[in-house]
This record gives C-alpha cells, structure tokens and sequence, in this order.
C-alpha cells in the first residue's frame, strides 16, 4: 500500500478522492484544502504520492520558476506544493478543470487529470502508485 496526500479545496471532491484511494488499495496521508495544510502535512511525514488540485489559472505566461497566479479557492497560490513536491521526489498529478496548455507542466507532474475526473481514471491512475517507488 502507498500512502497519498490529496490537496483538494473542495470537501466532497476531496471525499471522492478519498474513496478513489481506498479502493485502489492505498492509505490516504492526509488531506489538505490549502497550501499550508499541505506543508504542514509534510512536514509530518512523506506520502509516496501527491493529487493536487490547481484551482484558478490566469494568463500569465508559464515558465519554470515563474509563480503563475494559480490559487485555490481560498486564495492560497498551489505551484509552491507542487515545486516541493518535486524537491522531494515524490511524484504527483495535477487534477484541474483547465486546458493541458494553462498547466505549469514544467514544475513536474507525472500527469494532468482533467475535471471533472471519472473514478475510472482515477482508480487507474492510482493503481500505478507504487509503494516507496513512486510512480510506474
């Protein structure tokens, strides 16, 4: 079993995803409806695996260091988790409701789920996490 950070601003999204996770037979780390729930989390523990929900993207250009005006709902910017994450080594996707192209795929996901996201998708997605090896 692999452990996942879910960071989603929506609770029933979020629940959803829960559920997702269960039953492809992981363990939920925890779950996040900010940036700094998830730092904090993280700074607990590390999960082999991240979704992270985007929120809003502006039209700022993208580049790889750039902080695009990317927010969850609650106005915390989401890039600097997933740039962590990345530091880290752990591998995450990206779940958002925008176009691939309005996506920093520079920062490092190993995917991009589009809203909204069938539980098919994510139980295959989920049943590629592997336990202290990250992603196949």
């Amino acid at each position: 079993m692999a452990s996942i950070l879910i960071v989603e601003d929506e609770s029933l999204v979020a629940l959803g995803h829960e559920f997702a996770v269960k039953q492809a037979g992981h363990l939920v780390f925890g779950v996040a409806a900010s940036v700094a729930q998830a730092t904090d989390l993280l700074n607990t523990g590390r999960p082999d695996f991240a979704m992270l929900e985007i929120g809003q993207v502006s039209a700022k250009p993208r580049t790889p260091d750039s902080d695009l005006d990317v927010r969850l709902l609650n106005g915390d910017l989401s890039y600097p988790i997933a740039r962590e994450l990345r530091r880290l080594h752990i591998p995450f996707v990206f779940i958002s409701g925008y176009p691939l192209e309005a996506v920093a795929v520079e920062t490092g996901p190993v995917g991009v789920l589009r809203k909204p996201v069938h539980f098919e998708d994510l139980i295959a997605l989920l049943e590629r996490v592997r336990p202290g090896k990250g992603f196949a």
